[in-house]
C-alpha cells in the first residue's frame, strides 16, 4: 500500500483519500483534505501558516527537533556534576603548586647555599591566560590615550583662551551705538610702524598746514611717525575716532 504526502500540510494521504490536482506542465499535486486544496490555490505558502508541518519545523517546533534538544539539556545536566568536580580538583592543583613555589622560594632565600636558578611565579592573570607583553601592550595604550587626551584638550583650551584674550585687547564694546570700535590701548606693531615710516618718506617733500589725530594710541602713534619733525604741533580730536 502507497501512501502520499500531503503538499500542503505533509500530513499522510491513504489510499483511496484526498484530491489530487494535475497542471498544465504535468506535475502532480495531492492533497489530504479540500483545506489544503483551498490554501494551494489562494497561493498561500505552507512556511507561514501555523498549522503546517512545514511552519512547525522551520520555527523549531516539531517534535523531532524538540527532543533533540531535550536530550542534549538532558545530557549536559547529567555532566555537570563530572565537569564541576574536574574543574574543582584542577583548581586545587593550582593552589598546591603555587604554594609549593613559594615555600621553595623561602627556603631559598634564608639558606645561603640556595640554588641560583630562577623560579617562576604563576600570578592570577598568568592563570588566565594574560601575558607580559600583553600587559604592558594594555599599559602603554592607556598612557598614550591618556598623554593624547590632556594634550588636545590643553590646546583646546589655550585656543579659546588665545581667541578671548585677542578680542578683548582688539576691540571693545561701543555704550552708545552698540558697535564695536578699536581699543584706546592698542598698540602699534612693527608692520604699522613699517608702514606709517613708508608713508612718511612719501610725504616728507610736501607741505601741510595742520595735522588732526584721534586719541586713540595707534592712530596718534601713526600721525606722530608720518608728522615726523614738522614744527606746527598735533591737533587731536575725539570726533575722528573710529566707530
Amino acid at each position: 500500500m502507497r501512501l502520499e504526502k500531503c503538499w500542503f500540510c505533509s500530513s499522510t494521504v491513504y489510499p483511496g483519500h484526498g484530491i489530487q490536482f494535475v497542471r498544465n506542465d504535468a506535475k502532480i499535486f495531492r492533497f489530504c483534505r479540500s483545506k489544503c486544496h483551498k490554501n494551494f490555490k489562494m497561493k498561500r505558502n505552507p512556511r507561514k501558516v501555523k498549522w503546517t508541518k512545514a511552519y512547525r519545523r522551520l520555527h523549531g517546533k516539531d517534535m523531532t527537533q524538540a527532543i533533540k534538544k531535550i536530550d542534549k539539556v538532558r545530557s549536559d545536566r547529567a555532566a555537570k556534576p563530572h565537569r564541576e568536580e574536574v574543574e574543582g580538583q584542577e583548581r586545587q592543583g593550582a593552589e598546591r603548586g603555587t604554594k609549593g613555589i613559594g615555600a621553595v622560594d623561602s627556603l631559598g632565600q634564608g639558606s645561603s647555599s640556595a640554588s641560583t636558578r630562577p623560579i617562576s611565579h604563576v600570578t592570577q592573570d598568568q592563570s588566565r591566560g594574560f601575558s607580559t607583553k600583553k600587559r604592558e601592550k594594555i599599559r602603554q595604550w592607556k598612557s598614550d590615550f591618556v598623554s593624547q587626551f590632556f594634550s588636545l584638550y590643553f590646546c583646546f583650551v589655550l585656543s579659546v583662551f588665545s581667541v578671548l584674550l585677542f578680542c578683548l585687547v582688539s576691540r571693545e564694546k561701543d555704550s552708545g551705538g552698540g558697535a564695536f570700535s578699536i581699543s584706546a590701548d592698542a598698540l602699534v606693531c612693527c608692520q604699522g610702524e613699517a608702514q606709517a615710516e613708508t608713508s612718511r618718506q612719501m610725504l616728507i617733500d610736501d607741505s601741510f598746514d595742520v595735522c588732526f589725530s584721534s586719541p586713540l594710541i595707534r592712530s596718534k602713534r601713526t600721525a606722530e611717525i608720518i608728522w615726523g619733525s614738522r614744527k606746527v604741533n598735533m591737533i587731536t580730536d575725539s570726533d575722528l575716532r573710529r566707530n
